[in-house]
């Protein structure tokens, strides 16, 4: 886990988008199974936690994105993120430690993955606060994910793009 740590952190300011873009796809291939999902979830909670004394924190996570290179459920995967909240706040205290998730919608996979990744977040609305649209607007502008963003302004979730 500290090797994945060392080599996904990005800790000061990085040359361009694409040399962060790198960094993630070496953090995309670590979710090999569903005890992987869960495991990176509790160990992110924890270094959170214990080592950066954060106890309030937002996970930013893309479904698709997560789940394209072994093609894991995003359902399955989110239950072992539901999972591993629930178990770092038994650990550390429910009062002590606010975990909240939210959804990205990679700009680069259309708005139809858009629309999808908003149902998932509603079906898992009582873990997911937010809805967000991630990659570059200039290549991929805003209207072509209207639907998405209607979708999750009405159903009262947070949004950020």
């Amino acid at each position: 886990m500290e090797d994945l740590r060392r080599d996904v952190s990005i800790v000061t300011p990085m040359k361009d988008l694409e040399e962060v873009l790198r960094r993630l796809d070496v953090f995309q291939h670590a979710f090999v199974s569903i005890d992987a999902v869960r495991e990176i979830t509790i160990a992110s909670i924890l270094h959170v936690f214990q080592e950066e004394s954060i106890c309030q924190v937002e996970f930013r996570f893309s479904p698709e994105y997560m789940a394209e290179p072994t093609g894991l459920d995003w359902d399955k995967m989110m239950g072992a993120m539901v999972e591993a909240k629930s178990a770092c706040e038994s650990l550390l205290g429910r009062d002590r430690l606010k975990v909240g998730f939210i959804a990205i919608a990679s700009r680069n996979y259309g708005g139809g993955s858009a629309l999808q990744t908003m149902e998932f977040a509603k079906r898992w609305r009582e873990h997911i606060v937010g809805f967000d649209l991630a990659a570059s607007e200039t290549e991929f502008p805003p209207e072509e994910f209207l639907g998405a963003i209607h979708m999750a302004r009405d159903f009262g979730m947070g949004l950020t793009i």
